[in-house]
């Protein structure tokens, strides 16, 4: 099943997507007007909606969604989805194997291999920059600590050098094993704790011919859902064209100079080289993104040749470009979804499925004079 435009449908209860049911300016390229320009190119780092609206279309993972359902899943770049069925998910749910797709393109012409989807995975785990998503892959690719899921790499290290209460641990400048000011560990020991923690994260791949295996040091059941294509943190780089542009490697003995970079010193910010059906042709920070079509896309050419994501601000100004056919589909909050839901030449998409994130909270009536524990928390 192809799903190559789903880009262009941001689902949120806050808002619907709205498309003109008109003739359009261009009929080639697809113009989505909507808010909140993107934060990184590199899957690692990207960590909001934004940003993973445009990897969605330029990068592939092992998996996808089987259209809507949020359960069910599709081959992408694996040709099959794991399975007790099938005999693909074994030694009671921590063995995954996946048969990687052959003669699949990366955009520079590069062939995507077994190791380009296990550098990826690798790579994610070592970033690990502050605030991102790198705890996704982190928690079912170690080991548990003390009965519950590292959330870090900080983490394994810290146990590797035989600190207690290891989980309390979430940056490398918190364990004081670099030398002042630099990246460069301050002993021989400090540096093998490093490489150890590196080496259980890669003690989970194995690669047999075309076949990726999995080994987890644990079952974690939601695993298909972290590989999943939307799922950045798992996203399949070109592992040749990431060390060719200044990013990591793949080498055990250095990863900690790659982990958690300040953004503007993220060589794959404003960059990319994925297999998705759409290559990026230019960024402008804060005000598009213009993407033309892959043609060597291994499901085939997507249907529109071009696609622009535009910022645009002002909810009148996106309502008139779509009313002109200068934009076909755009952001519509919710508080102005009467001005374009009884226009016959609009086309409203409501009723998709949505994952929400509710509070509740108890509140009581308290006396704060006088009371001394007003403040203090």
């Amino acid at each position: 099943m192809k799903k190559f435009l789903a880009i262009f449908v941001v689902i949120s209860l806050a808002m619907f997507t709205i498309g003109m049911a008109q003739a359009v300016v261009n009929p080639d390229t697809m113009v989505e007007e909507t808010i909140g320009p993107i934060d990184s190119l590199d899957p690692a780092w990207a960590y909001d909606n934004a940003s993973g609206e445009v990897i969605w279309q330029l990068y592939d993972n092992l998996v996808q969604y089987d259209g809507t359902s949020t359960t069910k899943f599709l081959p992408m770049i694996s040709t099959n989805v794991p399975s007790l069925a099938d005999g693909t998910i074994l030694d009671n749910g921590t063995t995954y194997v996946f048969h990687i797709r052959q003669g699949v393109y990366f955009h520079n012409g590069d062939l995507l291999t077994p190791q380009d989807v296990v550098y990826s995975l690798e790579r994610s785990v070592i970033f690990d920059r502050a605030g991102g998503p790198s705890w996704m892959l982190a928690g079912p690719l170690f080991p548990m600590i003390d009965g519950q899921y590292v959330s870090t790499i900080v983490q394994v290290v810290a146990q590797e050098m035989g600190l207690s209460n290891p989980l309390n641990y979430t940056s490398l400048s918190s364990l004081n094993i670099f030398t002042s000011g630099t990246k460069n560990p301050s002993n021989d020991k400090y540096k093998q704790a490093l490489v150890d923690a590196f080496n259980l994260l890669a003690k989970d791949f194995e690669i047999k011919g075309n076949d990726l295996i999995i080994h987890l040091p644990q079952p974690y059941p939601p695993l298909l859902e972290i590989l999943a294509h939307g799922s950045n943190v798992s996203a399949i780089l070109d592992q040749q064209w990431c060390a060719d542009h200044n990013a990591w490697d793949g080498n055990a003995n250095d990863w900690w100079e790659y982990h958690n970079p300040v953004k503007s010193a993220d060589p794959l910010y404003n960059i990319e080289n994925g297999s998705g059906p759409y290559v990026m042709e230019y960024w402008t920070p804060g005000r598009e993104i213009v993407f033309y079509r892959f043609d060597k896309y291994w499901a085939g050419k997507a249907p529109m040749k071009y696609a622009i994501i535009k910022y645009v601000n002002e909810f009148t100004t996106r309502l008139l470009d779509l009313q002109s056919g200068q934009a076909d589909t755009i952001y519509v909050p919710i508080q102005y979804l009467t001005e374009v839901q009884n226009n016959p030449n609009i086309r409203v998409i409501t009723g998709l499925p949505t994952l929400n994130v509710d509070n509740i909270y108890f509140t009581w009536n308290i006396s704060t004079q006088g009371n001394s524990f007003i403040g203090s928390g």
